[in-house]
Order: C-alpha cells, then sequence, then structure tokens
C-alpha cells in the first residue's frame, strides 16, 4: 500500500514537465473490488514544488498523508497513532514519471511495479489517475478542481502528531 500512495504522491509531482510547481484540489478517491463494490474517500491535496505533498482525508474517515521527500508521515485520528517512515535517500520519483508516455491527447501512462497507472489531464491540468492496486482493486482519484501553479502557504505543510498518539517507525 505505501509504494501505493508513494505513486500518488508522486503523481503530483510529475507535472513538472508541463510546468507545474504548486497544485491543490479536492479529491474523490473511488476503488471498486471485484465483485463490483465500492467505497469512496473524500479529501483535499496539496503540492509544492519539488517535493511536499499533503494529502488530507475527511471521509469515510480522517487520514492525513505529508510527505516531504525524505519520508512520509500518516496522521490516523482513529486509531491514534502516527506512521513515520524514513528513506534512506531522498525520493526523488519526478524522474520516473517524467517518463510517462503520453498515450492520447489528454491521457499519460506509466508502468511502476508491475502496474500501468493512467494520467487523465484536461488543458494541461491532471483531473484523473487510476490503476488497478495489488489486491486488484480499481482505484480512481478525481481531482474536481484542480488549482496548479498558485500560492500555497507553508503553514499548510506543517502537521503536528498529538503527544498521546502511537507512533510507529518503519
Amino acid at each position: 500500500m505505501l509504494k501505493y500512495i508513494l505513486f500518488i504522491i508522486v503523481i503530483t509531482n510529475s507535472f513538472a514537465k508541463i510546468n507545474i510547481h504548486s497544485f491543490q484540489s479536492p479529491f474523490i478517491q473511488k476503488i471498486t473490488n471485484d465483485q463490483n463494490k465500492t467505497i469512496l474517500y473524500k479529501g483535499e491535496v496539496y503540492f509544492q514544488s519539488p517535493n511536499l505533498t499533503l494529502w488530507r482525508y475527511e471521509k469515510p474517515i480522517k487520514k492525513t498523508i505529508l510527505f516531504d521527500g525524505s519520508r512520509l508521515i500518516l496522521i490516523e485520528p482513529e486509531l491514534e497513532q502516527a506512521t513515520i517512515t524514513k528513506f534512506k535517500k531522498e525520493q526523488n520519483l519526478l524522474s520516473l514519471l517524467q517518463k510517462a508516455k503520453k498515450i492520447d491527447n489528454d491521457l499519460y501512462a506509466v508502468d511502476l511495479n508491475k502496474k500501468r497507472f493512467l494520467i487523465h489531464t484536461r488543458k494541461g491540468k491532471i483531473v484523473k489517475v487510476e490503476y488497478n492496486d495489488e489486491l486488484a482493486n480499481h482505484v480512481v482519484i478525481e481531482f474536481l478542481k484542480p488549482k496548479q501553479n498558485i500560492k500555497i502557504s507553508q503553514q499548510i505543510f506543517e502537521v503536528s502528531i498529538p503527544k498521546e498518539y502511537d507512533l510507529i517507525y518503519q
């Protein structure tokens, strides 16, 4: 799961090749299993070049995911825990998505760990990402009102972990 979270974080970073240095949008993430049962997540995502990404999930559960290039912090209030994953070297996965191939006017594809990710754009803005995860679920993330190259306060990326939360280091 972590590698797919990282990939989606990187997706927002990937459009540097079409001149995106910041991105913000409410999103809906739809996960459909092989029995056609669907769960919807809603939230908001923020990206600031070169490597800050914040996902705030609001429904059906609250969850915050911050990626700063060298670590990922996952805060789960319902579990009263935070998971901190550090990377041995700074992750610069921008180069991976620089390899995304344009397969249609507004459609790009990139392969990662034997999975194909489709990246949909409209007028140069990312509007949807879809892929099948390791459990054969079909995942679609729609960006509802994407804004790019806007000023985003650095305070958005400041997250705090309540001291009573359990900390898990990976």
